[in-house]
């Protein structure tokens, strides 16, 4: 099979690059025309390769629960803000920076003086004032509407100082009469400023103007492009969405999945395998996999792993960044993601050790255990293993400087092209050789012996699986533990904030915001629930803690899993069949192994 570089060689980077800068250009929020229009034009590159990719159009509405909720579409026109007294200037405007206007801000003309809340919170001191706040969420913004705001203004502490934040609503249909007040963001600069004259006893006074408009359709364009009529079906997804002239999140990723759909082009026929099928998606982030994924396994189609490409573009000497593996959840250890590892590791350039043949990545890459934060997460609720390749931290990130000038397009090809490898080579991987690598990094990561052994159980659970045998399962022990099952799985999935928004109360809401503030960790936790209830269907309380704790390498509290359990019963994804263990306090202890469904994946 040929080498990255040698497919490298042959792929149009000028082009790529091209493509990279006018697809950037569309501004992809969802909701808007630009993200359908930037999909139809990924469509039409792919055609201009000979490729026959397929347009797929869903709705944001209701059927995306237990995931989000729906979505009002919303278009941008322009909006500009002003500082009117003591002094006149202009803070922000979108002719120079389209994030300067909040994704999802009402219209209107706004007009007052400026009070400073770092705590995103307010009582009358928000009535008819505008708000200049650090601590942006929407649940904050209608908490602002609904103390009277007339306006909100927002900027970040993180990151550069003289960018503007991208920002976002999304309102629901339900939320859509209480997004009263036109928002904008500031760069930090300018907002250090503006606190400054309020705290010197200044009253300081601003003015802006938003042209947008909502409207009932919101739409999820879906590109996708397979290769193979093989039973066995890998995906390579990237998201398209965010705002106009932002990069590396995620025009990186998408242009990473064009440079591995051409890629095929220049592969030689006996590197190509029959027994699979490729999928090339592009989506908008969230709702386009949800909707994607479901689709296809209504259609009855053997889903056996996914690779997401999320920011990876990253001139990591600028942005600050590490490239990293984020793998799937232990339980979910797979064949795809040790390949995974192995092509990223020979797409990034290399230096030799000092005295030995020794050969390491010149580049910062780290490897972290699963986490949430983009579309892998919607594979891995289903049971299916999911790894992604990401850049983080990005100072730049969500940000009107996420430019081309911080993108690195052979590194971008070279990432794709090894996503496409890794899959065409998923049946040589050195599975063995990786699970004793994680398994030996996880444990040295960890001091307390009980959750070692937590962790240690969950890796000979999957060794078990894959009928790998490796040396570190002869000693493991599992001790019998609560048989009494109280947690049943009724849909895969785990709701958003969004969605939580809306189906929770204020006080629910304010709970378990503040545990994903708190221990953001939680976020993770909220994903894995459904991981662990699609490969057992149903467990008890103190199981699926001793399972979170694990994975996620830190003792879950009875409190926070109780918090989240309420959440997931309310969305509709989970049946507490037993509420008395469901609220009692347990302690957490070794449970049994439950292998007899272990080939369930």
């Amino acid at each position: 099979m040929k080498t990255i570089e040698e497919i490298l060689d042959k792929i149009p980077i000028n082009k790529l690059l091209s493509y990279t800068v006018e697809l950037s250009q569309y501004n992809r929020v969802q909701g808007g025309r630009g993200i359908i229009d930037a999909s139809k034009r990924v469509k039409e590159i792919l055609e201009d390769f000979g490729l026959n990719p397929n347009l797929h159009l869903f709705q944001h509405d209701d059927s995306l629960m237990p995931f989000d909720a729906n979505l009002v579409g919303w278009e941008l026109e322009e909006g500009g803000l002003w500082i009117k007294k003591p002094i006149r200037a202009l803070l922000s405007h979108t002719n120079k920076a389209i994030t300067s206007v909040i994704v999802h801000s009402p219209p209107g003309e706004i007009a007052g003086e400026l009070v400073y809340l770092p705590s995103g919170k307010c009582d009358k001191n928000c009535e008819n004032k505008i708000v200049l706040t650090d601590d942006w969420s929407a649940t904050n913004y209608f908490s602002f509407v609904d103390n009277g705001a007339i306006g909100v203004i927002a900027f970040r502490r993180e990151g550069s100082e003289t960018a503007y934040p991208y920002f976002s609503i999304f309102p629901s249909f339900e939320e859509i009469s209480k997004a009263k007040a036109p928002a904008f963001t500031v760069t930090r600069e300018d907002a250090m400023h503006l606190i400054y004259m309020i705290n010197k006893g200044e009253k300081v006074e601003v003015e802006g103007y938003v042209k947008s408009r909502y409207n009932n359709v919101a739409s999820i364009p879906v590109i996708e492009h397979s290769w193979g009529n093989g039973e066995n079906e890998y995906h390579i997804i990237s998201h398209l969405c965010h705002p106009g002239y932002t990069v590396n999140d995620n025009i990186s990723g998408s242009i990473g999945n064009i440079a591995a759909s051409i890629a095929m082009k220049y592969l030689d026929r006996s590197d190509l395998k029959d027994n699979i099928r490729i999928n090339f998606v592009w989506v908008p982030e969230y709702s386009g996999s949800v909707s994607y994924l479901r689709k296809a396994l209504s259609e009855g189609r053997k889903i056996i792993g996914t690779v997401n490409l999320d920011m990876i573009g990253e001139v990591q000497d600028i942005t600050g960044s590490s490239l990293n593996f984020v793998r799937s959840p232990i339980s979910l250890i797979s064949p795809l993601e040790a390949s995974t590892f192995k092509y990223m590791l020979d797409a990034l350039p290399k230096s030799y050790g000092f005295s030995s043949i020794t050969t390491f990545p010149t580049k910062k890459v780290w490897l972290i255990n699963y986490e949430v934060g983009s579309d892998h997460d919607v594979y891995v609720s289903y049971g299916i293993p999911s790894v992604m390749l990401n850049m983080w931290p990005d100072k730049y990130y969500h940000s009107s400087e996420d430019t081309i000038d911080k993108f690195d397009i052979k590194q971008v090809a070279s990432l794709g092209i090894a996503s496409l490898l890794s899959i065409l080579n998923v049946f040589n991987a050195p599975l063995k050789e990786y699970m004793n690598m994680v398994y030996g990094y996880d444990l040295m990561a960890i001091g307390d012996k009980e959750l070692k052994k937590y962790r240690e159980t969950l890796y000979c659970e999957a060794a078990q699986r894959l009928s790998v045998s490796p040396f570190y399962c002869e000693g493991v022990k599992h001790q019998a533990n609560d048989k009494s099952f109280s947690i049943e799985l009724k849909v895969n999935g785990f709701p958003s904030i969004r969605l939580l928004r809306k189906v929770l109360s204020k006080e629910e809401l304010d709970e378990i915001m503040k545990m994903f503030e708190t221990k953001r960790y939680m976020r993770t936790a909220n994903s894995l629930v459904s991981v662990i209830l699609s490969q057992r269907k149903k467990t008890s309380f103190s199981e699926l803690k001793y399972i979170l704790s694990g994975e996620l390498g830190i003792k879950i509290e009875d409190i926070d899993l109780n918090t989240l359990l309420k959440a997931h019963e309310k969305v509709g994804t989970i049946y507490i069949k037993n509420k008395i263990i469901y609220f009692s306090i347990i302690l957490l202890k070794p449970y049994e192994a439950n292998t007899s469904n272990s080939n369930i994946l």
